[in-house]
């Protein structure tokens, strides 16, 4: 037991004597649990008061300071989107047109390979088509000499 506690003991004891223990334990009761010394005066809590409000005053001027950069990266931020979307067009409107570019081209070229094929064909096909007459010429000539030299 501390001396502290010797002493509120003592003092009760002498109060139950003088007064009762209702009484004792009452005004008791009023005293603080600590030494005066720990006791906050109306100073004590002004000064801390004060103290307060300075680093309150501080932590308002940082957080200002942080929404101010925050609106500043968000500024930033919209200015990129802005950018990117703009970047965004322009390669699709590029894309677009190189694509229909490249279908032009394509289907040029398909036209001219379809007509190139085609008058090959053509040519295959009138070819193919004298020879067969010439076949058929010179088999109906062989059929009439053929018929000749037996007749004769």
């Amino acid at each position: 037991m501390s001396s502290g506690d010797r002493e509120r003991t003592v003092l009760h004891e002498r109060l139950d004597r003088a007064l009762g223990n209702d009484a004792a334990d009452t005004l008791m009761g009023y005293l603080p649990p600590v030494g005066w010394a720990d006791v906050a005066t109306k100073s004590d809590l002004a000064l801390l008061r004060s103290e307060l409000q300075v680093d309150l005053s501080r932590i308002d001027g940082r957080l200002s300071h942080l929404e101010a950069r925050l609106q500043e990266l968000d500024t930033r931020t919209a200015e990129l989107e802005t950018r990117l979307d703009t970047r965004s067009a322009e390669l699709e409107a590029r894309l677009d047109t190189r694509f229909a570019d490249l279908e032009t081209r394509l289907g040029t070229r398909s036209a001219e390979l379809e007509a190139r094929l085609e008058a090959k064909f053509e040519r295959t096909l009138r070819q193919a088509v004298l020879a067969l007459v010439m076949v058929m010429i010179a088999a109906v000539g062989a059929a009439v000499s053929i018929t000749q030299m037996l007749a004769g």
